[in-house]
């Protein structure tokens, strides 16, 4: 069943290519910590990937939180952002129950977005998703939270071009 605010988050919804949105998604249940699991998180960060590598979007930053995650996402001219949102959760909902030996909703119906104005917008919503971990008492400083592109491993997956910025 979806909930009145879920169905409010697809009201005038727009999908333009060559935009960058910034998105979050939450977890069915968020009281079961799923992706506070580094095979988890590693199986969403490798289809955030996959994506960027087919160049159906591109990455502008993202952190995976245990019960959800923030990204910027840039769109290409090939797929809507219900389109990429869809075919991300469909598949990552199927690998990580199937690796929990488990069936069931994995992700809350709709997700947030914003269509981002201008770089100005781009690098402050980039500093709040990084700096999640730090305000939800998880790490010290962003850096040391392995599920973000903040952390070093991670940064080379950001397309600081295609987002007009020079590589910090």
């Amino acid at each position: 069943m979806v909930s009145p605010h879920q169905k409010n988050l697809r009201k005038g919804r727009k999908s333009l290519p060559f935009h960058a949105y910034y998105v979050t998604k939450c977890l069915f249940d968020r009281s079961y910590p799923v992706l506070a699991n580094e095979v988890n998180a590693n199986m969403l960060i490798s289809s955030l990937d996959w994506l960027r590598k087919q160049e159906i979007i591109k990455i502008g930053g993202f952190v995976v939180m245990p019960d959800h995650y923030h990204a910027i996402i840039g769109l290409t001219d090939k797929e809507e952002l219900d389109d990429v949102m869809e075919s991300l959760d469909k598949y990552t909902a199927r690998r990580i129950n199937r690796y929990l030996n488990r069936k069931g909703k994995f992700w809350q119906e709709g997700f947030f977005d914003h269509c981002m104005r201008n770089l100005i917008e781009f690098r402050d919503i980039l500093e709040y998703i990084h700096q999640n971990p730090v305000r939800k008492g998880l790490v010290k400083i962003a850096e040391d939270w392995p599920f973000s592109t903040v952390n070093p491993q991670f940064a080379n997956y950001i397309d600081w071009k295609w987002f007009g910025i020079t590589m910090p």
